[in-house]
C-alpha cells in the first residue's frame, strides 16, 4: 500500500505540476489563432483521464469509470473555461462555478468517490466544500489568496466592485507598466489595466487554472494532514503554485517580463484561451 501512495504521489506531483499556474504578467494582447483553444481541450482531456486512469490502476478501480468520470469533469471544466473568457455579464462567473464542478468531480474521483460526493467552490481565500451525502458543509482557507490581495493593496491597486461580482472573484484595476505588462494573477486575484479590458479574459484563465490544481491537495503528506483536519488550512494549491513559479520568479529576477516564454505552459494556455475574447486586441481609452 505504502508503494502505491508513493507512485501515486509521483504521478499526480509530476502531471499536475505541468499544468500549475506561475505569478501571471499579460503584456499587451497580439492576434492568437482562436482554434489553438481546442489544443487546451485536447490536452486537458488527455491529461485528466490519463491521471484518473493510472491512479485507478494503482488502486485496484474500476479503470473505465473513473476515465469517464474524469472525462465528464474534464469536458465540464473546459466549458467553464469558455464561458470565463467572454464579455457578457455574469457569464464569467458562472464559468468559474462551472470549472469548479468539473474539478470536485475529478477530485472526487481520485479518491474513490461518486462524482457529486462534495464539491468545492471558493471566493478568495475562503473554500466552501458541501458533503451532498452527509449535508454537511466546512469552510478551508488558503494562504496565497490572502499574500495576493495584501500583494495588490500595497501597489496600490484599486477595487473593482462590479467586476468583481461579474467574475466571482477579486479584480483589482492597475496601470500598464513598463514592460507592457496589462495584467497580474495572483492565486485567484486578477488585476488589469482597464485600457485593455481583454486582460481580464488572459487573468481569469488563471483563476480558473488555480482552481484545477486542487487535486494538489492529495499530495499533502499524512504528517501534516492536521492542518486540514483541524486548522481548516488547505496548502495543496499553493504548494503547487509555489513549486512551479520558481521559473517566473527567476526570469523575473532579471527584470524580464515572462508572459510568453516556452517553458511557461500555464501562459501558453492563457494566451489561446483568451483567444475568444470578442476583440483580443480591444483597445479602450479610460478616463
Amino acid at each position: 500500500k505504502m508503494k502505491k501512495n508513493k507512485l501515486k504521489t509521483g504521478i499526480l506531483a509530476g502531471v499536475l505540476t505541468a499544468l500549475a499556474p506561475a505569478a501571471a504578467d499579460a503584456q499587451v494582447p497580439e492576434d492568437i489563432d482562436p482554434a489553438s483553444r481546442m489544443g487546451v481541450l485536447g490536452a486537458n482531456l488527455a491529461l485528466q483521464t490519463s491521471i484518473c486512469g493510472i491512479v485507478a490502476a494503482i488502486n485496484d478501480r474500476n479503470i473505465l469509470k473513473d476515465i469517464g468520470q474524469c472525462f465528464g469533469g474534464a469536458t465540464i471544466q473546459y466549458i467553464g473555461m469558455e464561458m470565463g473568457v467572454h464579455e457578457v455579464p455574469v457569464l464569467p462567473g458562472f464559468g468559474l462555478r462551472t470549472v469548479e464542478t468539473g474539478t470536485s468531480i475529478i477530485y472526487n474521483t481520485l479518491q474513490g468517490k461518486e462524482p457529486f460526493e462534495t464539491l468545492q467552490y471558493e471566493f478568495a481565500p475562503v473554500l466552501l466544500e458541501i458533503d451532498t451525502k452527509k449535508f454537511d458543509m466546512r469552510l478551508f482557507w488558503r494562504p496565497y489568496p490572502i499574500y495576493g490581495a495584501i500583494s495588490f493593496m500595497v501597489k496600490g491597486y484599486k477595487f473593482n466592485l462590479g467586476d468583481t461580482m461579474n467574475y466571482q472573484t477579486p479584480v483589482f484595476e492597475m496601470t500598464r507598466d513598463n514592460l507592457n505588462v496589462v495584467g497580474q494573477t495572483e492565486a485567484n486575484l486578477i488585476a488589469y489595466d482597464r485600457n485593455y479590458p481583454s486582460a481580464k479574459a488572459h487573468e481569469f484563465t488563471h483563476v480558473m487554472q488555480y482552481v484545477r490544481y486542487r487535486p494538489f491537495q492529495l499530495l499533502v503528506p499524512d504528517s501534516l494532514g492536521f492542518l486540514e483536519d483541524e486548522a481548516y488550512l488547505r496548502i495543496g494549491e499553493d504548494i503547487a503554485k509555489s513549486i512551479t513559479s520558481f521559473p517566473n520568479t527567476i526570469c523575473h529576477l532579471g527584470g524580464e517580463s515572462c508572459s510568453r516564454r516556452w517553458w511557461a505552459i500555464h501562459e501558453l494556455e492563457a494566451h489561446a484561451m483568451a483567444s475568444g475574447y470578442e476583440d483580443q486586441n480591444k483597445y479602450e481609452e479610460v478616463e
